[in-house]
């Protein structure tokens, strides 16, 4: 199919022209409306995902440098509304994708990227969901560490609890027993 093929100078240029690049300092809010609407790659900092539900913050997911943070281009519409927040001030490249949907008609090279990024972001979906269905607490906090150790000194740890589905002092109490 052709997916691994590059992108000529020209589409590389092209599609750069479609990204904003904003700063966006600690704890400001990148979105929290229009999901579907954009996408946004991180370029500095950590950003993170999160939902408001009976009145406690749930980390959906942690964002850091070279992430996208992609929506599927269907109409999707969280059950609970989601925020992106930056954890430290953050620079990050936003596209707007209505744009983006017009503009990627034009070339086979882009349609077979955009297959690329989707198959990326499900891929990571599902990763997430199987951790949760399959993994313990203590599971998930290991295999986070073996695959992102930089996130432990970067997020904190209230952060890094509610990412893992637990309360800080489940998360205290499993890091004590691996010492």
């Amino acid at each position: 199919m052709g997916v691994n093929k590059k992108l000529s100078k020209k589409e590389v240029e092209e599609l750069g022209k479609l990204f904003t690049t904003k700063k966006i300092k600690k704890k400001e809010i990148v979105i929290q409306k229009d999901y579907n609407q954009v996408t946004i790659k991180v370029l500095e900092g950590v950003l993170r995902k999160y939902v408001l539900k009976d009145d406690k913050e749930k980390i959906i997911d942690l964002y850091f440098p070279d992430d996208l943070i992609v929506t599927p281009n269907f109409d999707y519409q969280p059950i609970f509304p989601y925020k992106i927040q930056a954890i430290q001030e953050s620079v990050v490249s936003i596209m707007d994708m209505k744009t983006y949907n017009q503009w990627k008609n034009k070339s086979t090279s882009i349609l077979n990227m955009d297959i690329k990024v989707m198959e990326e972001a499900l891929t990571q979906n599902m990763y997430r969901l199987e951790t949760f269905q399959l993994m313990n607490a203590t599971e998930r906090y290991l295999e986070l560490l073996e695959r992102k150790p930089h996130m432990i000194h970067q997020v904190p740890l209230i952060h890094i609890a509610s990412y893992l589905g637990i309360n800080n002092a489940s998360l205290s109490k499993i890091r004590a027993s691996l010492i």
